[in-house]
């Protein structure tokens, strides 16, 4: 039988239990790291470094600063796609509508 309940992953629970007689506690939390925003995060310090490498080169012809600046705008553009993914999952795994 098929549950209609997303399932949740990558979630780590964490049991605390406390003994004092003659007091007993105990809890229970489940946390989970969501990546969207690091991700987002990192595509935006990169692009200020593609804009950074750019203003120090200014009037110069095309040279080996132009490679950082290509490995840089990829990791942009990869991070930005995982900010995306990441999203939808989170929003996913929280039983949003899409």
């Amino acid at each position: 039988m098929m549950s209609t309940e997303p399932e949740v992953v990558h979630m780590t629970e964490i049991r605390i239990y406390a003994q004092a007689p003659p007091c007993t506690a105990t809890a229970t939390a489940k946390v989970r790291a969501n990546l969207a925003l690091h991700h987002l995060l990192a595509a935006c310090r990169f692009s200020a470094r593609v804009g950074q490498i750019e203003s120090d080169n200014i009037g110069q012809p095309l040279g080996s600063f132009w490679d950082e600046i290509l490995q840089n705008s990829l990791g942009v553009a990869t991070l930005t796609v995982a900010a995306l993914e990441s999203y939808a999952n989170e929003m996913y795994f929280e039983g949003a509508i899409l």
